[in-house]
């Protein structure tokens, strides 16, 4: 998406839609998620949290991660995997990295790039079954996985693999 923009010549119109608001966190671990804008939200309880995004799908992955941390009666447990096409695609990674610092018993980030530097000290290549069996939470009843990116990598790279690893459906929510 990031792409698309940086790309889109002055004074074209582009059509936006959103928030949907189909998601919402009332704190320490409890979610209120609607299926679909038309239904009822769901409640759920969940002691951990992955977020798996790619490109400026860490925009409510961060906006969550801020609320959580900043608040010291929550204790839900965070695991991020951002995926983008280089190191310095890695949007909000100084920001990342100094909640990393500061909360290590709650957040652990880990970054994947399709194009890595030389002496890359995390993933390269698309966010696969191996990646995210090392490097998010298992699943679980006080589980849930949110997912933020381009279509593709959600449709073909995090459902399938989730589904290998008996992620299920009900507990995996897509922005």
């Amino acid at each position: 998406m990031s792409q698309y923009l940086m790309n889109i010549p002055i004074a074209q119109y582009v059509d936006l839609r959103g928030p949907a608001g189909n998601l919402h966190y009332e704190g320490k671990g409890v979610f209120q998620i609607k299926p679909d804008a038309s239904s009822p939200p769901r409640k759920y309880n969940s002691k951990f949290v992955s977020m798996i995004c790619g490109g400026s799908g860490i925009t409510p992955m961060y906006q969550l991660i801020n609320y959580i941390l900043n608040d010291e009666k929550d204790c839900t447990k965070l695991a991020l995997l951002f995926a983008n096409k280089t190191e310095s695609d890695i949007l909000l990674r100084d920001e990342l990295e100094a909640f990393q610092s500061k909360y290590p018993q709650q957040l652990r980030v880990w970054y994947t790039v399709n194009e890595p530097p030389e002496h890359w000290n995390y993933s390269t290549g698309f966010v696969n079954e191996q990646m995210l069996s090392e490097h998010i939470y298992p699943p679980g009843d006080d589980s849930l996985v949110l997912l933020c990116g381009p279509t593709p990598m959600v449709e073909f790279a995090c459902y399938p693999n989730l589904a290998k690893l008996n992620y299920p459906r009900d507990r995996i929510f897509t922005y």
